[in-house]
C-alpha cells in the first residue's frame, strides 16, 4: 500500500505543476479523442486504484447533467484521480 500511496504522490505533482492552459489542452485533445473514436481511455491498474484510495488531486471541475449516461472522464479521455 506505501508504494502505491508514494506513486500516487508522483502522480500528483506533476498533475499540481500543470497550467491552466495545460490542463484546458489537455481536456481538448481528450474530447477530440472521445469524438473522433480514437479515445485511450487510461483505465487505472488495481495497483494504481489502490494509491487513489487515500487522495485523489483533479485539476478541474466540471459542472454537468445529473442524469448524464457518460461519465466526464469518459467524454474528456481522462482517468481516475
Amino acid at each position: 500500500m506505501a508504494e502505491a500511496r508514494a506513486h500516487t504522490d508522483e502522480r500528483q505533482s506533476v498533475a499540481m505543476a500543470k497550467k491552466p492552459a495545460e490542463v484546458l489542452a489537455d481536456l481538448q485533445r481528450g474530447n477530440a479523442r472521445f469524438w473522433t473514436n480514437t479515445a485511450v481511455r487510461p483505465e487505472k491498474s488495481a495497483f494504481e486504484r489502490r494509491g487513489l484510495i487515500a487522495k485523489q488531486f483533479p485539476s478541474v471541475a466540471v459542472l454537468g447533467c445529473s442524469d448524464s449516461r457518460v461519465p466526464i472522464e469518459i467524454v474528456f479521455d481522462q482517468g481516475l484521480g
